[in-house]
């Protein structure tokens, strides 16, 4: 069997490499401490009970409220936004109903993108029922729309 020091330094790279899955950047931080824990548990901190788990638990979220408190504002500006997608923009479709500048309505993309072709969306004007439109920006699963010029 494997010596718990490796179990955990297992566990931790395998929780990093989670992090390509999971959005976020907060998983990557329960990876460190189980890496850390396995450091712990090779220089000679006892691996039964639950010790181990208290330095696993404690060292990840001292390194998650670090991340979110301080390194985030410093490193994490230039890090992308998942919800804005840089492939719906400038796609044109049609409105299927009237949007307003308060008001959500839906669209119909010319193509298929992501599985949908019928998205939530929001304009900054108000555009009537059946007007084409051109996406501006993604936000998350609705689309900021503007009316094209010539349209309806």
């Amino acid at each position: 069997m494997p010596s718990p020091a490796l179990l955990w330094l297992a566990a931790g790279l395998i929780i990093i490499a989670l992090e390509i899955l999971v959005p976020g950047f907060v998983i990557f931080w329960f990876g460190v401490g189980a890496v850390i824990t396995s450091i712990c548990v090779f220089a000679g901190v006892p691996s039964d009970g639950t010790f181990p788990w208290i330095i696993f638990l404690c060292s990840s979220l001292l390194f998650l409220l670090l991340w979110h408190l301080y390194f985030k504002k410093h490193f994490g500006k230039n890090l992308t936004d998942e919800s804005r997608d840089p492939t719906l923009l400038k796609l044109r479709g049609i409105a299927k109903t009237a949007i307003e500048p308060h008001r959500s309505g839906e669209v119909e993309l010319y193509s298929v993108y992501h599985s949908l072709k019928i998205w939530q969306a929001e304009s900054e004007e108000s555009i009537p029922e059946g007007s084409e439109v051109e996406v501006l920006e993604s936000r998350g699963i609705k689309l900021l729309v503007k009316k094209v010029n010539g349209g309806k």
